[in-house]
């Protein structure tokens, strides 16, 4: 698609989105899902090259290393900031609640535990075969940026914290919490749910195609302090995620409770198999459900892309229930599907 194309799509979806915030009307997770699709690819595409080339030719005749931020504020204006010099204070001058979820962070994120008894852990495995699974999902995370390679993490903007990266050179110190862990000079921003941290693993197999395979436990990983006689025979059943708007619960206890929809639905999908979904044969305008074409007409965000599959997401919530209930059926699986 054409450059101008994107840009004009995406003025397109910011007006459709301003217009149904003063309406107070319900902002579909499709819309914000193709404004973060077109605005990535209008940042990996133009924004980014542009400013290594010019970063390349003005910062040509210095000799010493140096690493900056570059923060774009509720204004429009563009501040350049070096590394070792704090991010300006009050930081929601720059970082506004309005400037959208993908891009803020105030603090520990939620829980999907009403009473913090345990975490959803995960594991990792590399197209090498290499697993990594850690009882504390931080560790699993650090240790799978790791073999990434942190500095190659660190040119990764998908997503800020409050103005800071995933890895990056400056030590965030405002408030009492522990937002980073500092790992061989780089500081990894750990102070998330594990959710996210699930979602920034995915979000970097896919732009850096490392065919990352990322599956959640089946239960929580417990600790130790928090482990009574009652539980310790028993399999323990957790509250879904509150801020979930889609669950699906397999017969053997998995839970899939993303915040958004369309990844509780591709997960789903992803656990009773990409093929035999396709198999099932659900038609969407002349698309298999899963299929190994990518649509690319009109110029909108169809699917997502998961390994060699396209799994068709430009779907309501009510067609993503009838969709896995009719898979379902077809199987024979007792799923049992909530719209919360």
């Amino acid at each position: 698609m054409d450059i101008n194309e994107v840009i004009t799509m995406l003025k397109d979806d910011y007006a459709l989105r301003n217009s149904l915030k003063r309406k107070n009307l319900i902002i579909q997770e499709e819309l914000e899902d193709e404004i973060d699709d077109l605005e990535q690819s209008i940042l990996t595409t133009q924004v980014i090259p542009t400013l290594e080339k010019c970063a390349q030719e003005l910062l040509k005749n210095l000799e010493c290393e140096i690493c900056l931020s570059i923060i774009k504020d509720a204004n429009g204006k563009v501040h350049v900031l070096e590394d070792g010099i704090p991010l300006p204070d009050p930081i929601d001058e720059y970082f506004p609640s309005e400037a959208g979820e993908s891009l803020i962070y105030d603090g520990p994120e939620y829980t999907s535990l009403k009473q913090r008894a345990g975490s959803i852990g995960f594991s990792v495995k590399f197209q090498d075969g290499t697993v990594i699974r850690h009882r504390e999902a931080k560790d699993t995370l650090i240790e799978s940026l790791r073999k990434i390679g942190l500095e190659r993490v660190s040119r990764f903007r998908g997503r800020l914290f409050k103005g800071y990266p995933l890895v990056g050179k400056i030590k965030r110190t405002d408030g009492t919490h522990r937002w980073q862990e500092k790992v061989d000079d780089w500081y990894i921003y750990v102070n998330i749910s594990n959710d996210t941290k699930i979602r920034l693993l995915e979000m970097l197999s896919n732009e850096l195609h490392l065919g990352l395979v990322v599956e959640r436990d089946d239960e929580p990983v417990l600790p130790l302090n928090t482990i009574s006689d009652e539980i310790k025979t028993d399999k323990v059943k957790r509250p879904y995620n509150p801020e979930a708007e889609l669950v699906v619960e397999f017969p053997d206890g998995t839970i899939y409770d993303d915040k958004k929809a369309i990844w509780t639905f591709v997960r789903a999908i992803e656990k009773i198999g990409f093929e035999k979904v396709a198999k099932v044969g659900i038609e969407i305008q002349g698309y298999n459900l899963v299929d190994k074409r990518q649509r690319t007409d009109k110029g909108r965000t169809w699917q997502k892309h998961v390994g060699p599959y396209y799994v068709y997401s430009y779907l309501s919530n009510g067609d993503k229930i009838k969709y896995l209930n009719r898979i379902a059926t077809h199987y024979g699986l007792d799923l049992k599907i909530v719209a919360q």
